[in-house]
Protein backbone atom coordinates (compact mmCIF):
# COMPACT_ATOMS: atom_id res chain seq x y z
CA UNK A 1 0.00 0.00 0.00
CA UNK A 2 1.14 3.41 -1.25
CA UNK A 3 1.72 5.92 1.90
CA UNK A 4 1.78 9.54 1.70
CA UNK A 5 5.12 9.97 2.46
CA UNK A 6 6.97 7.65 -0.30
CA UNK A 7 8.98 9.70 -2.08
CA UNK A 8 9.50 12.65 0.72
CA UNK A 9 12.35 12.20 2.48
CA UNK A 10 12.64 15.16 4.10
CA UNK A 11 8.89 14.48 5.53
CA UNK A 12 10.64 11.49 6.75
CA UNK A 13 13.54 12.91 8.20
CA UNK A 14 11.78 15.50 10.33
CA UNK A 15 9.32 13.20 11.67
CA UNK A 16 12.26 11.33 12.95
CA UNK A 17 13.60 13.87 14.65
CA UNK A 18 13.24 14.18 18.56
CA UNK A 19 10.79 16.70 18.03
CA UNK A 20 7.39 17.46 20.37
CA UNK A 21 4.48 17.15 17.77
CA UNK A 22 1.23 18.96 17.80
CA UNK A 23 -1.96 17.00 17.82
CA UNK A 24 -5.06 18.34 17.28
CA UNK A 25 -8.75 16.99 17.35
CA UNK A 26 -12.29 17.97 17.77
CA UNK A 27 -13.39 18.00 21.75
CA UNK A 28 -16.00 16.68 22.85
CA UNK A 29 -17.88 20.05 23.30
CA UNK A 30 -17.29 20.58 19.28
CA UNK A 31 -14.14 22.80 19.88
CA UNK A 32 -10.88 21.75 18.35
CA UNK A 33 -8.13 21.20 20.88
CA UNK A 34 -4.19 21.23 20.14
CA UNK A 35 -1.59 19.21 22.26
CA UNK A 36 2.08 18.72 22.38
CA UNK A 37 2.90 14.83 22.30
CA UNK A 38 5.73 12.20 22.11
CA UNK A 39 5.19 10.11 18.86
CA UNK A 40 7.07 7.42 16.92
CA UNK A 41 6.72 7.48 13.20
CA UNK A 42 6.72 3.79 11.93
CA UNK A 43 5.78 2.21 9.02
CA UNK A 44 3.81 5.17 7.47
CA UNK A 45 1.83 5.63 10.69
CA UNK A 46 2.02 7.94 14.19
CA UNK A 47 1.83 6.33 17.01
CA UNK A 48 1.49 7.89 20.31
CA UNK A 49 1.23 6.38 23.53
CA UNK A 50 -1.35 7.07 26.01
CA UNK A 51 -2.50 5.99 29.87
CA UNK A 52 -6.20 4.64 29.67
CA UNK A 53 -9.20 6.89 29.61
CA UNK A 54 -7.48 9.93 28.21
CA UNK A 55 -9.31 13.41 27.66
CA UNK A 56 -7.80 12.76 23.95
CA UNK A 57 -8.67 9.39 23.37
CA UNK A 58 -12.18 9.89 24.36
CA UNK A 59 -12.56 12.49 21.85
CA UNK A 60 -10.59 10.75 18.96
CA UNK A 61 -12.79 7.55 19.65
CA UNK A 62 -15.92 9.84 18.72
CA UNK A 63 -14.72 11.40 15.61
CA UNK A 64 -11.32 10.00 14.18
CA UNK A 65 -10.22 12.62 12.46
CA UNK A 66 -6.92 14.54 13.39
CA UNK A 67 -4.63 16.95 12.53
CA UNK A 68 -0.63 16.76 13.76
CA UNK A 69 2.41 18.85 13.01
CA UNK A 70 6.08 18.73 13.94
CA UNK A 71 8.53 21.98 13.30
CA UNK A 72 12.13 22.48 13.73
CA UNK A 73 12.81 25.66 15.54
CA UNK A 74 16.20 26.65 13.81
CA UNK A 75 16.47 28.04 10.69
CA UNK A 76 15.18 26.78 7.49
CA UNK A 77 12.24 25.94 10.10
CA UNK A 78 11.59 22.67 8.22
CA UNK A 79 7.66 21.83 8.90
CA UNK A 80 5.75 18.88 8.37
CA UNK A 81 1.69 18.89 8.60
CA UNK A 82 -0.94 16.62 8.35
CA UNK A 83 -4.32 15.35 8.33
CA UNK A 84 -5.52 11.75 8.67
CA UNK A 85 -7.28 8.88 10.45
CA UNK A 86 -6.82 7.71 13.86
CA UNK A 87 -8.15 4.86 15.97
CA UNK A 88 -7.48 4.33 19.44
CA UNK A 89 -6.68 0.93 20.39
CA UNK A 90 -5.98 -1.33 23.75
CA UNK A 91 -2.00 -0.81 24.35
CA UNK A 92 -1.02 -4.14 26.59
CA UNK A 93 0.85 -2.99 29.32
CA UNK A 94 3.90 -5.08 27.77
CA UNK A 95 3.87 -3.07 24.45
CA UNK A 96 3.05 0.62 26.86
CA UNK A 97 6.25 -0.07 28.42
CA UNK A 98 8.13 -0.60 25.66
CA UNK A 99 6.57 2.60 23.24
CA UNK A 100 6.06 4.76 26.22
CA UNK A 101 9.76 3.90 27.76
CA UNK A 102 11.59 4.46 23.94
CA UNK A 103 10.07 7.48 23.49
CA UNK A 104 10.71 8.79 26.73
CA UNK A 105 14.51 7.80 26.11
CA UNK A 106 14.12 9.50 22.82
CA UNK A 107 12.91 12.70 23.91
CA UNK A 108 14.53 12.69 27.59
CA UNK A 109 17.84 10.77 27.41
CA UNK A 110 18.18 7.42 29.26
CA UNK A 111 18.61 9.09 33.36
CA UNK A 112 15.86 11.66 32.83
CA UNK A 113 13.80 8.80 31.32
CA UNK A 114 14.41 6.56 33.95
CA UNK A 115 12.92 8.90 36.56
CA UNK A 116 10.37 10.40 34.47
CA UNK A 117 8.56 7.24 32.77
CA UNK A 118 6.71 5.04 35.37
CA UNK A 119 6.38 1.29 34.61
CA UNK A 120 3.06 0.92 36.53
CA UNK A 121 1.50 -1.74 35.80
CA UNK A 122 -1.38 -2.09 33.58
CA UNK A 123 -2.48 -1.86 29.86
CA UNK A 124 -2.72 1.99 27.98
CA UNK A 125 -4.17 3.17 24.88
CA UNK A 126 -2.27 3.69 21.44
CA UNK A 127 -3.53 6.45 19.29
CA UNK A 128 -2.57 5.49 15.90
CA UNK A 129 -2.82 7.92 12.94
CA UNK A 130 -2.55 6.80 9.38
CA UNK A 131 -1.75 10.13 7.27
CA UNK A 132 -4.05 11.21 4.40
CA UNK A 133 -2.10 13.99 3.53
CA UNK A 134 1.19 15.32 4.88
CA UNK A 135 2.92 18.65 3.24
CA UNK A 136 6.24 19.48 3.77
CA UNK A 137 7.37 23.17 4.07
CA UNK A 138 11.15 24.61 4.18
CA UNK A 139 10.52 28.37 5.17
Amino acid sequence: MTTPLEGDDRARELLGESIVGQLSFLGLDGYPRVVPTWFDFRDGELLISNGPGTYKCRCIRAHGRVGFAVSDPTPPYRLVTLTGDAVVEVLPEAERIQLAGGQARRYLGEERAGRFFSRAPGDGELIRIRPRRIRFTNV
